[in-house]
C-alpha cells in the first residue's frame, strides 16, 4: 500500500492499520518492563569468574562466625530438608528459583553455599547477570565444611 493510497482510506481504516502496525511493533520489542530480563555483559562476568576474589574459605567464614562478623548474608541453597537436617550457623535457606524474588539486596555481601561448588556457581551467574555486587562463593561447599 502507497503513502497516497493510505491517505484516500477512511479514517476508521487508518486508524485500524496504525493499531495493527502498532501492535506487531509492540509484540517485536517486547515489554519494557518485564524485570526477568537483564544485560549480561560476558566478557566482565568472565573476567570476574577467572579470579579468585569470587570465593570464601571455610577457614576464613569459620573465623568471621567466631568472631561475629556478620557484614554478609550466608544463602544456602540446598533444598529445605537438607538444610533441616544441618547448615552453618547463621546461613538462611533459599533455593536457586527463589533468589531474585528474595529478599537479598544488590549492595549486600552474599555469601551462597551448597553441597559442592556447581549449585553456588549456578547461583553467582545468576545474580551477577542480575547486577548483585559483591556475591562470593563458599569453596567447596558444605563438603569443606
Amino acid at each position: 500500500m502507497t503513502l497516497k493510497a493510505y491517505a484516500e482510506l477512511p479514517p476508521r481504516k487508518r486508524i485500524g492499520i496504525l493499531a495493527i502496525i502498532l501492535g506487531v511493533i509492540a509484540a517485536i520489542i517486547g515489554n519494557p518492563c518485564d524485570t526477568t530480563k537483564s544485560a549480561v555483559n560476558l566478557k566482565e562476568l568472565s573476567m570476574i569468574a577467572e579470579k579468585d576474589i569470587n570465593e570464601v574459605t571455610v577457614n576464613d567464614l569459620a573465623k568471621w562466625l567466631i568472631e561475629g562478623k556478620m557484614d554478609y548474608r550466608l544463602v544456602d541453597l540446598r533444598d529445605e530438608s537438607d538444610y533441616n537436617e544441618y547448615n552453618i550457623p547463621s546461613s538462611e535457606n533459599i533455593p536457586v528459583q527463589s533468589l531474585l524474588n528474595s529478599d537479598l539486596m544488590r549492595n549486600e555481601k552474599i555469601i551462597l553455599y551448597s553441597d559442592d561448588n556447581t549449585l553456588a556457581s549456578q547461583a553467582w551467574f545468576i545474580l551477577k547477570a542480575a547486577h548483585y555486587k559483591s556475591v562470593y562463593i563458599l569453596d567447596d561447599g558444605m563438603r569443606a565444611w
